[in-house]
C-alpha cells in the first residue's frame, strides 16, 4: 500500500496537514538533544523528510533511514542525495543494526503502522546508545472540545477525499483514518516506553492533541550498572 501511494504521498502530507507536518518534524529534531556529528537512526523514513530536516538544523549529523516500502525508498534516494545518510529497505520490528548503534532514534507517523507496537518500541530501545534519546512522533486523537468538532469532519470527510482526488490508492486514506481511531492513547504509549527501560518517558501534545511527540531516554551506563550492581 505505501509503495502504491508513494508518488504523491509528500503532496497530500501537506495538502492534509496544510503543512503543519513540517512545524511537527522541527519540533521532534528540537528535542532530540543531538550534538554535532551524531549518528541517527530513522524508522518508517518513508521519502526522508526527517533526515533532511535532522540535516538542515544540526551540523556533521550521519545516519541510516530504513523502511519497507521499496517505493518509499526509491522517492527518498533522489532527496538525500549527497547527503551524508544511507538508505535500508527493513522491518523496523527487527532492524539489522548492533545494539547500542545510534546516539539518536526518531519516527515520524509509522508507529501506528507496526504490527507489534510494544516490539517496535523494544527494538528502538536496543539500537540506542547509553544516553540516546527516542523520538516518536504520531497522530493521536485530539481531547480538546473544540479541536474534536472540527476533527472529526477532517477526519472521516475531507481526508478521505482528499485521499481519493490525488492518490492512487484512496483506501490509503481510509486506512489512515481508521488506524488513528482505533490507536492507542498516548499514556498507554509513555507506559510501553517505560516497560522496554526508557527513561523520563513523556507525551508532548502537539495542536491540541491532533499529533503527539513521544520523548524518552536510554538510561546512561552508570545507572545500568547500578541496576545489576
Amino acid at each position: 500500500m505505501f509503495t502504491r501511494v508513494a508518488p504523491g504521498y509528500d503532496l497530500l502530507n501537506r495538502l492534509l496537514s496544510l503543512r503543519i507536518d513540517t512545524l511537527w518534524r522541527a519540533r521532534l529534531v528540537a528535542e532530540s538533544g543531538l550534538a554535532p556529528g551524531g549518528r541517527l537512526l530513522d524508522l518508517c523514513t518513508g521519502t526522508g523528510d526527517v533526515l533532511i530536516d535532522f540535516h538542515r538544523r544540526i551540523p556533521g549529523l550521519t545516519g541510516v533511514g530504513l523502511d519497507f516500502s521499496s517505493g518509499m525508498l526509491a522517492l527518498a534516494g533522489p532527496k538525500l542525495k549527497g547527503l551524508p545518510f544511507e538508505l535500508v529497505q527493513g522491518d523496523a520490528l527487527a532492524t539489522p543494526f548492533k545494539a547500542s548503534s545510534f546516539d539518536a532514534c526518531s519516527m515520524a507517523f509509522g508507529l501506528r503502522n507496526l504490527v507489534d507496537v510494544p516490539k517496535g518500541v523494544a527494538e528502538m530501545r536496543r539500537v540506542l546508545k547509553p544516553g540516546g534519546r527516542v523520538l516518536v512522533l504520531e497522530l493521536t486523537r485530539p481531547r480538546n472540545p473544540l479541536v474534536k468538532l472540527i476533527y472529526w469532519p477532517y477526519l472521516h470527510l475531507w481526508l478521505p477525499l482528499m485521499g481519493r482526488l490525488i492518490s492512487p490508492d484512496g483506501s490509503a486514506y481510509r486506512y489512515l483514518r481508521d488506524t488513528i481511531e482505533v490507536f492507542y492513547e498516548p499514556e498507554a504509549i509513555v507506559a510501553m516506553m517505560g516497560q522496554a527501560g526508557f527513561e523520563n518517558a513523556r507525551a508532548l501534545s502537539l495542536m491540541g492533541g491532533l499529533a503527539t511527540l513521544f520523548i524518552g531516554e536510554a538510561p546512561a551506563k552508570s545507572i545500568e550498572k547500578r541496576r545489576k550492581a
